[in-house]
């Protein structure tokens, strides 16, 4: 009996997983991935609640995964056992996404701001109004969104995706 008393001592409780702060939790939604929790990209939020179509989170995915190919580190990491090119300079790879990736931003024109901050950057198109025209009344206890604001930001946004469409469909 000691002996199995002893083991249970032993055995250590479940581990405890911390969740994002709250103040994480304002600036974006969650979702949990096994024991973690990965943030859900702001277009996947606007798709859920109707404001994009399938069309438009796939123009604005594109540009995403590009915009983070150009923000990754050229320095590679001691464990990154992937085939490399020769010679100086950024891998081919990255000089294909940053000229796609400029394409994309010039097609855009006065969009490119929104599509960055939304689709690069993951803010929500409430923190984007607020950002650009400020809040409703003094601010206190919460800082919304003027409605005009707002409504303009999720034109922009479709805008932009219509864009993007026209630009890859190119």
């Amino acid at each position: 009996m000691a002996k199995g008393a002893k083991r249970a001592k032993k055995r250590k409780a479940g581990a405890a997983f911390d969740t994002p702060t709250d103040e994480a939790f304002q600036h974006g939604d969650f979702e949990r991935a096994g024991v973690a929790y990965r943030r859900v990209p702001a277009i996947d939020t606007l798709k859920k609640r109707g404001i994009l179509t399938d069309e438009d989170h796939k123009a604005l995915s594109r540009f995403r995964d590009l915009w983070i190919a150009c923000e990754r580190s050229e320095m590679r990491s001691c464990l990154d056992d992937r085939p490399k090119g020769g010679g100086n300079g950024p891998a081919p790879a990255l000089l294909r996404a940053q000229s796609d990736l400029n394409r994309l931003e010039c097609a855009l024109g006065a969009l490119a701001p929104i599509a960055r901050a939304v689709a690069g950057n993951d803010v929500s198109l409430a923190q984007w109004a607020i950002s650009q025209s400020g809040c409703k009344g003094d601010g206190i206890p919460v800082c919304l969104p003027k409605t005009k604001a707002l409504a303009d930001a999720t034109m922009d946004i479709k805008f932009a995706a219509a864009r993007l469409k026209g630009e890859l469909a190119a």
